[in-house]
């Protein structure tokens, strides 16, 4: 069983099928259950019963929908957070990217708007536009630079229609083409400073 997304079309009505990879431990699934199930017997609410939590499948492919000539991907929840993942689907060459994802979870705490600050990140690292559709009033249009520029009001009871501007530029970023590189190059320039400025340190330090 999985948790996937849909793509309905006139001919043929189901045109495509993406069943979502990255699953959201404790929501989608019960990591460890073995050790994790005992404790959540105990420490649960009186209604929650682990045992009757099923696990969803993780899919294994980064499917790309296309309909009237355009391509996009489709990342289901918080997938649109996880940086690695929506790079997989942007480098497939799609013309833009749609996030579905159910946030009513968090009612009107901040935690909603934080998704969104995060989706952001992903249009604009990947330089392709996102369109969102949530059910708690999140659902909106970021421009591949980061501008939301179509919104619903939160809470209400309406549809969003807009003409996204597709750009003729489809070039890939340097993060969608090689990810992390950059910041791992980073990372190692950093701990080898850190430890270049240690070892001398204890070199002056230590007497003559």
């Amino acid at each position: 069983m999985f948790n996937s997304a849909i793509l309905f079309t006139p001919q043929p009505a189901v045109a495509g099928i993406y069943r979502k990879i990255h699953r959201v431990p404790f929501g989608e699934y019960v990591p460890l259950r073995a050790i994790w199930a005992p404790l959540l017997r105990k420490i649960g609410p009186k209604d929650f019963n682990v045992d009757d939590m099923f696990d969803l499948s993780a899919g294994d492919e980064y499917t790309v929908f296309e309909a009237k000539g355009f391509r996009f991907g489709a990342v289901i929840c918080f997938e649109d957070t996880v940086p690695e993942l929506y790079r997989q689907f942007v480098r497939r060459d799609v013309d833009f990217m749609v996030n579905l994802t159910n946030d009513a979870w968090f009612k009107t705490s901040p935690e909603s708007e934080i998704h969104l600050a995060n989706a952001v990140f992903r249009a604009v690292e990947n330089h392709r536009p996102l369109v969102r559709a949530t059910n708690n009033g999140v659902t909106c249009i970021v421009s591949e630079h980061g501008f939301i520029l179509a919104r619903c009001a939160p809470f209400t009871q309406t549809t969003l229609s807009y003409d996204l501007p597709l750009s003729t530029d489809r070039t890939q970023t340097f993060y969608t083409r090689h990810g992390n590189v950059f910041v791992g190059g980073c990372a190692i320039i950093s701990a080898v400073a850190i430890g270049l400025a240690a070892f001398r340190g204890n070199r002056l330090e230590s007497p003559a």
